[in-house]
């Protein structure tokens, strides 16, 4: 199915029936994305799935559940911190100040150990000129 909007806009998506019998769409992708040919390649992989009686958008519900780093913090890290740790402030402090900021908006699944390194390091690079220049103007 091609659905075109009244601004001009056009998106593809594939009407099936999950294993239960309810009508289901799953969205494949704006016109400007694909041809009418790979469109519908994607939707009879998408339908074929359904028939087989798997759930077309199961990958994308998982996706979607995963919340982000800023939600976790939030949500899961800080409360059980305040109950279990007595620096949960020095935790919370770090977290807004260094971490938030730069990964707040990423999924979990997302934030890497090498993005966790690369932000270590910037830290320690800008400490250690933080330190030089104090030393410079030091006079003691």
């Amino acid at each position: 199915m091609l659905e075109v909007r009244s601004l001009g806009g056009k998106t593809f998506y594939q009407r099936y029936r999950d294993a239960r019998g309810r009508e289901r769409q799953y969205k494949i992708a704006s016109s400007r994305a694909l041809t009418v040919q790979q469109a519908r390649r994607k939707a009879r992989a998408i339908l074929a799935e359904a028939v087989l009686g798997k759930n077309p958008q199961q990958e994308r519900e998982i996706l979607r559940s995963i919340p982000t780093l800023g939600e976790f913090v939030r949500d899961t890290y800080l409360p059980f911190a305040k109950n279990t740790k007595r620096s949960w402030r020095t935790d919370e402090t770090v977290l807004r100040i260094h971490v938030l900021h730069k990964f707040s908006a990423l999924p979990l699944d997302q934030v890497s150990t090498q993005s966790i390194a690369n932000l270590l390091r910037h830290m320690r690079e800008r400490w250690i000129c933080d330190r030089h220049d104090k030393s410079r103007f030091d006079t003691t």
